[in-house]
């Protein structure tokens, strides 16, 4: 008996050693969030998901205004307390079968099943709105906004497109004045097609000391 006991503690903390490492593996160790690695795996299943049953998804892509110069000007604990706090707001704005993750620095996002134009628009709306409080940072008060872009994805959009669509809107929104919601449409392409470009003949001038 006393062998099957240790026996039992032994899986029972392998257990929970494997799940921690999984969690270790699939969350942001700063926030708690999802990270990128797992936000990946979920867009693709759900975007298989639409493909199969029709239905919409929308994906919000989202970044504090002028993190940056916060960062910066109080420091980098401060900018880490900032970005915690900012995720707790995500989290009370978000439903329950929606999928929220930290990519990196103050960069986020949201995948939002079954929903169509007006309920996404609606959602980026609210996370919007969830910064319009003041923050405590480093026992200063301050204002923190936030840019949303917004894709919808319909039958035969891959994960891929949808995602460069979502981070043109963000582009828009930020290009826009910040603190706003900006909805994807297929003429963005062409000003994303356009920074692209002019991003790859700067990295060429760059390198062949043109400037």
């Amino acid at each position: 008996v006393g062998a099957r006991v240790v026996e039992e503690g032994l899986s029972e903390q392998l257990y929970e050693a494997n799940a921690r490492l999984v969690h270790r593996a699939t969350h942001d160790d700063l926030t708690g969030l999802a990270n990128r690695a797992l936000f990946r795996d979920v867009l693709e299943r759900r975007i298989q998901a639409v493909h199969v049953g029709s239905r919409e998804l929308a994906l919000l892509y989202l970044d504090l205004d002028r993190f940056k110069v916060i960062n910066d000007s109080l420091g980098h604990a401060e900018g880490d307390a900032l970005l915690r706090a900012a995720s707790e707001r995500l989290r009370n704005v978000v439903r329950g079968d929606d999928l929220l993750a930290r990519l990196g620095g103050d960069e986020f996002t949201l995948v939002a099943p079954d929903l169509d134009v007006d309920g996404a628009l609606a959602l980026a709306e609210r996370v919007r709105a969830a910064f319009d409080p003041e923050f405590l940072v480093g026992g200063l008060r301050t204002t923190v906004t936030v840019s949303v872009g917004v894709a919808m994805s319909l039958p035969g959009v891959s994960a891929l497109d949808l995602m460069r669509y979502a981070d043109a809107a963000l582009y828009e929104a930020k290009a826009a004045g910040r603190n706003t919601v900006v909805l994807f449409d297929h003429a963005m392409t062409e000003s994303l097609s356009s920074r692209l470009e002019r991003e790859n003949e700067l990295r060429d001038a760059l390198a062949d000391r043109q400037f």
